[in-house]
């Protein structure tokens, strides 16, 4: 039986099938590994060395809420000591994990023998958010490129892998969080007023695969990019999202990067990634995916500013830059889905990316957190203009976040499971 009754040697082993395991080994559903082979269509392959168990002599009670720090200070004795006497490997040479040679260990996952707070009651002030599932970045000190510096790294509990019971392994959480690791944003809403991508999204509520704007982002597909400066009319054909990666990016100006604002459409498929959580609830009041097919249309507006203190400044113009992003420095996103000021970069408060439903008027996710449906996906005979569904524009406008019109009108030919075409007709 997997639980708290196993010991170190078979938490370690089936933290390696978690992490590096198939669907027969997990017994449930995919690896963060096999997960992310799938979602990226074969184009990212992870491995992950699973290290021995490392005792601090610790107990939850001696990292509060309020010592970030003090967790900090612990893990950076914990990876200096597998540094330092190479517990996990004694062959093991460090610098094999900087792959871009910066000095920083790409990556790392720290996972506590502590349960996730949510599963001790009652809860107090040394035992809770510290005890959640995150990622993050911390000051460990200079880069070394001989002895490479802790930085970005993962931390959840032991226990996220047995939230399914006896003889499952599952791997939802490390895989959300993995998300975080390639600098995904979380795509739900933390302000809990509604939820921008009717939550059915890895990076939303962790279920299912990944978007079309995410996996083109982190370079794992190509869009098909109509650009209304270049384009008259057109018809395009959709192949169901978990074959290939087809998808429709729609602009006024494409420069070159999926950091734009942009209307993106793919066709949903309750097949390969979206299986499991279609067919079995994930967790309590969520639901299960649609189980049927229909295109999935979004508003995205991921537009770069610089990453000065995430203060709200002025978006950077992808036209006026020689070298596409080379040369810019740090830059972030300035959007999130979580409308307010400590976490979206942006005067106007934007969304980064949202659902838009085939109802003109919104849907029920646009003011709850509630799961989107399937009358929310577009299928034949239906058609899209910006001045029909205003309802999410800025300020209910008929405009784009950046102020531009986009006078095309799309016509949903034909949606079914064997592809989707649309038409798209200009309005001027």
């Amino acid at each position: 039986m997997y639980g708290v009754e196993t010991g170190e040697e078979i938490i370690k082993s089936e933290l390696d099938i978690a992490y590096n395991g198939d669907t027969e080994s997990t017994n449930y559903w995919e690896s963060v590994s096999s997960y992310f082979e799938k979602s990226s269509y074969g184009n990212l392959h992870l491995d992950f060395d699973i290290a021995d168990v490392y005792k601090t002599g610790l107990n939850a009670g001696d990292i509060s809420k309020d010592e970030y720090q003090s967790l900090v200070e612990i893990l950076e004795i914990v990876y200096n000591a597998y540094e330092d006497t190479k517990t996990a490997n004694p062959e093991t040479d460090y610098t094999i994990y900087d792959r871009d040679k910066d000095g920083f260990i790409d990556s790392v996952w720290f996972i506590f023998s502590a349960p996730n707070y949510t599963n001790v009651r009652p809860w107090d002030d040394l035992y809770n958010s510290n005890f959640w599932a995150f990622v993050t970045n911390a000051n460990f000190g200079e880069a070394n490129l001989t002895s490479p510096t802790l930085n970005q790294f993962g931390w959840a509990s032991y226990d996220f892998m047995y939230e399914k019971g006896d003889n499952q392994i599952d791997a939802h959480t490390y895989i959300h969080e993995t998300g975080h690791l390639f600098g995904l944003n979380d795509y739900y809403n933390y302000t809990q007023q509604n939820s921008p991508l009717g939550c059915y999204d890895m990076q939303d509520m962790n279920v299912g695969d990944h978007n079309a704007w995410t996996k083109a982002a982190l370079g794992w597909a190509t869009p098909i990019i109509y650009d209304t400066s270049k384009h008259d009319y057109a018809k395009v054909h959709l192949e169901p999202n978990d074959l290939s990666g087809s998808s429709l990016f729609i602009t006024n100006h494409y420069e070159g990067s999926a950091f734009d604002e942009y209307i993106v459409l793919e066709l949903y498929s309750p097949k390969s990634l979206n299986e499991l959580d279609s067919t079995y609830q994930y967790s309590a009041g969520l639901g299960r995916l649609p189980r049927e097919y229909g295109v999935k249309m979004y508003h995205v507006d991921s537009r770069l500013i610089k990453n000065n203190d995430k203060s709200p400044q002025t978006y950077i113009d992808l036209a006026d830059t020689q070298d596409g992003l080379n040369g810019l420095g740090p830059v972030t996103i300035g959007a999130s889905n979580t409308n307010n000021s400590s976490r979206n970069y942006t005067v106007e408060l934007f969304e980064q990316i949202e659902l838009i439903s085939s109802n003109p008027d919104g849907s029920a996710y646009n003011r709850l957190i509630t799961p989107y449906t399937t009358n929310d996906f577009f299928q034949t005979g239906d058609t899209f203009d910006l001045d029909t569904y205003s309802y999410f524009t800025y300020e209910e406008s008929g405009k784009l976040n950046n102020g531009e019109e986009l006078n095309i009108r799309i016509y949903f030919e034909n949606v079914s499971s064997e592809g989707a075409d649309l038409i798209i007709e200009p309005l001027d």
